[in-house]
């Protein structure tokens, strides 16, 4: 018997099954914020923390509710968990296996239960999260998109035996595992310099407040197109408002800004962090600029630490999160001598390194998971009994 097209390049002992052959969907029920704790009765899940508190395998539960679960749905183990609706596509193409049961989960949680116990949960979180581009396929909507039960069962997938599943949801936790190793470390590592900051000057009494408007010239990026930057050709970096140390999104032949810069985030999901730049470079639209009025007065360095621990009581998060210049302008910093901002920076200087030593192997064993992820859920590498 010939294979036909789609059955092309399935490894040997693999099968394409349709989702909706092998599972049930079902919905979660009620559970508004307002009835939410940090503490309480029963835990539970709300739809919004599977975009941001919880990755493929869920078994900590992080939110608790007085509800009785007699009028709530409760998970089983193995049960996987998408999010049904929100702003972008791409945030429902995301899944979670939960390993606890009797967990109250909420409304627009999308439950998927495996029918025969031979999917591994697990196994098909790491999937969907490597094949996001095949679930939203599968979203509708223009405003506000949803994702149905009705929808993943069209989903199809690669599906080996319940045993190489299990080996290779074995091969992945093990880099997740360091992961949360290397993340613990370096959540350490900042909030030890958060406390030097606390002990060099938060608390101080003899140092003034100076407003930022006062010792700054604030101004803004500009709009960057994507042609202009495609090649990625030049000597003068472009800052966008990435979350990495560098936070480069490319080079280009020209330069808008020379010198020493405070730069922060105005827009979006990282509003308010803060960066200190040097030489000759570029900022997007999405990013503010600070340039001393007086090079002489105070350590840039030191500020953007400063800075960076505070701007967060700042940010507006009505609506996209926001941090302009006017109210950039309007916070106030302890600025002592520049003698001793030296000396603060010197210190933190050393903290940081250590940070950025640890951000960068994370980001090299964030990249051996996704090259191993993407390979293991094709077959394209076995993993051996």
């Amino acid at each position: 018997m010939k294979k036909n097209k789609s059955q092309k390049n399935i490894p040997e002992g693999w099968r394409q099954v349709k989702l909706g052959d092998i599972c049930v969907f079902k919905k979660g029920k009620g559970l508004p914020k307002s009835e939410m704790l940090q503490e309480g009765e029963n835990e539970c899940i709300h739809y919004g923390e599977l975009f941001i508190k919880y990755d493929e395998k869920i078994n900590k539960i992080l939110s608790f509710t007085n509800s009785k679960k007699d009028k709530m749905f409760l998970s089983e183990v193995n049960d996987i968990l998408m999010p049904t609706s929100d702003v972008t596509p791409r945030g429902l193409s995301t899944a979670s296996c939960i390993t606890k049961r009797g967990v109250i989960l909420g409304g627009d949680v999308l439950v998927i239960r495996c029918k025969n116990k031979k999917l591994n949960g697990l196994f098909f979180s790491y999937y969907v999260n490597a094949r996001k581009r095949d679930v939203i396929k599968l979203v509708s909507g223009t405003t506000v998109f949803h994702l149905y039960g009705s929808d993943m069962a069209r989903f199809k997938l690669l599906l080996p035996s319940l045993s190489e599943q299990n080996r290779i949801v074995e091969v992945l936790e093990t880099w997740d595992k360091y992961l949360e190793e290397l993340s613990k470390k370096i959540e350490i590592k900042k909030k030890i310099k958060k406390g030097l900051m606390q002990k060099f000057i938060y608390k101080r009494k003899d140092v003034n407040n100076i407003l930022i408007s006062d010792i700054f010239n604030l101004g803004r990026g500009r709009v960057i197109s994507k042609n202009e930057i495609k090649d990625n050709i030049g000597n003068y970096p472009v800052y966008s408002s990435q979350t990495s140390s560098s936070g480069i999104l490319g080079k280009i032949n020209t330069h808008d800004f020379e010198g020493d810069y405070i730069t922060w985030t105005t827009d979006g999901a990282n509003a308010g962090r803060v960066y200190f730049r040097q030489g000759k470079f570029n900022c997007t639209n999405v990013c503010g600029t600070a340039k001393l009025k007086n090079d002489k007065s105070a350590n840039l360095y030191y500020i953007a630490s400063y800075l960076n621990n505070i701007t967060n009581r700042y940010v507006s998060y009505v609506g996209n999160p926001k941090l302009m210049n006017g109210v950039f302008g309007s916070i106030k910093i302890k600025l002592p001598s520049l003698k001793e901002q030296q000396a603060i920076a010197k210190v933190l200087t050393v903290a940081d390194r250590e940070i950025e030593v640890l951000e960068k192997k994370k980001n090299i064993i964030e990249a051996q998971k996704k090259y191993l992820l993407n390979n293991l859920i094709t077959g394209k590498i076995r993993v051996p009994v």
